[in-house]
């Protein structure tokens, strides 16, 4: 939470971050490196959930965090249209644009347990 504050204070897009992360969850990464905003998780059974949010197109963000995944339609997410893209080691992305900023979220988790992670991502206000 302190690192997304920070980063939320430094880049002149709205930082998303969980408020809270589900039990046995745990943060591994979180870093902003040339405006873009990571956050890597690893759930209770070990599976990865990457956020990475960048001014740059969706294409870019996908062929660097989801290369070799196929768009699988839109999907509403908590009332915002995300689209779906899967790969075919299972991984599954949701990636949003909005304005000039690009958020995508990938993992290795079920769908379903992505899709609530990306429900519960909240806007980090800069101090």
């Amino acid at each position: 939470a302190q690192a997304a504050q920070q980063v939320a204070d430094a880049v002149p897009y709205a930082v998303l971050s969980p408020p809270q992360l589900p039990d046995g969850w745990r943060a591994t990464s979180a870093r902003l490196t040339q405006g873009r905003w990571h956050l890597g998780v690893v759930t209770d059974d070990d599976e990865y959930v990457g956020l990475e949010q960048d001014q740059k197109s969706a294409a870019t963000l996908v062929r660097q965090f989801a290369k070799g995944s196929k768009a699988a339609g839109q999907v509403d997410i908590a009332g915002s249209s995300w689209t779906e893209r899967t790969a075919s080691d299972g991984d599954v992305t949701y990636v949003r644009t909005e304005g000039e900023l690009t958020t995508l979220v990938t993992g290795s988790v079920g769908r379903a347990e992505l899709k609530d992670y990306v429900a519960s991502l909240a806007v980090v206000s800069p101090r």
